[in-house]
């Protein structure tokens, strides 16, 4: 079988460069959102570097937590590692780089934005990571089910969570999808 960078080679006569085929980093605002390694659930590519911005509007701060997490082991992570931090900038604080099998515990943000950093190097490839975000007001969080993803009018549920789960308001929505995160009604107080 042949690659897209032997028939470039065979058929134009150069050699590609790396292909980048798969979606990798961008600025997210999307009051909820799942990102994933490039590829998963099948093995990531070599010598990649992805960045994610996540920005909430103001007075919001960002909840992440992961449901699959497959990196190559390293008691440093120097090889292939996922980075988070408590910010937009690279100079932001570090919540701590992991990889392995071990899925980093779940984390809210402390300002309305979140910088994750995916890395491989030019060795072993695994899985990759599988993780949700969503974002709450600071102080409460409040989770609706809405009928689609332009309508913020609760439809059918209202709740206070500390989970601020989908898969918490998934299973109590019947009819409808859970699409964000609304602030909450000034008569509730968490």
């Amino acid at each position: 079988m042949y690659t897209l960078q032997t028939i470039a080679l065979l058929t134009f006569g150069f050699y590609l460069n790396s292909c980048t085929c798969a979606e990798c980093g961008g600025v997210l605002t999307d009051p909820f959102g799942v990102i994933t390694s490039p590829y998963f659930p099948s093995h990531y590519s070599n010598d990649v570097e992805c960045t994610w911005i996540i920005n909430a509007p103001e007075g919001y701060q960002i909840n992440v937590n992961f449901t699959d997490f497959a990196l190559e082991d390293d008691s440093n992570c120097d090889y292939d590692y996922l980075e988070l931090f408590n910010g937009r900038s690279a100079s932001s604080s570090s919540i701590g780089k992991f990889c392995g099998t071990v899925p980093p515990r779940g984390f809210t943000s402390q300002s309305n934005n979140a910088r994750i950093v995916f890395f491989t190097d030019s060795d072993d490839s695994a899985r990759g990571f599988n993780l949700s975000y969503t974002f709450s007001l600071k102080g409460s969080i409040y989770m609706g089910c809405y009928p689609d993803s332009g309508n913020r009018i609760l439809a059918e549920y209202e709740h206070l969570s500390d989970s601020n789960s989908p898969a918490e308001c998934s299973k109590n929505c019947s009819n409808y999808k859970f699409f964000g995160v609304e602030a909450a009604h000034p008569e509730v107080t968490a």
